[in-house]
């Protein structure tokens, strides 16, 4: 498989994961899971609700980090960005955002 394609299944799947975090999120709140992927990168901020306040910073920080993640693969996987091909650097930078989301809500990556 060329690299390009391999990168982009790769954005595809942190969209998937990160819309997993989301969904976790509000079936913990609401008791009830979201039946669609709407409003994402505003469900991923639920991640720093009650957290305690002296870890609060950082876990916001990466809340923002995934809402912001998850726009830009919206723009890839939407081709609404310049560029078609995603350079490597970028989706492992992404990939590790995934993984910091999902350490904060366990069962997201189940």
């Amino acid at each position: 498989m060329r690299p390009a394609v391999d990168r982009r299944i790769r954005v595809l799947i942190v969209r998937r994961r990160l819309e997993e975090v989301a969904a976790t999120l509000v079936e913990r709140a609401t008791g009830r899971r979201p039946a669609q992927h709407r409003v994402v990168r505003r469900r991923l901020l639920l991640l720093s609700a009650g957290v305690p306040a002296e870890r609060w910073p950082g876990v916001h920080a990466v809340a923002r980090q995934a809402a912001s993640v998850y726009e830009a693969t919206s723009a890839v996987l939407h081709s609404n960005c310049a560029f078609g091909d995603v350079p490597e650097h970028l989706v492992r930078e992404w990939e590790a955002v995934v993984v910091r989301a999902e350490s904060e809500c366990p069962a997201a990556g189940a």
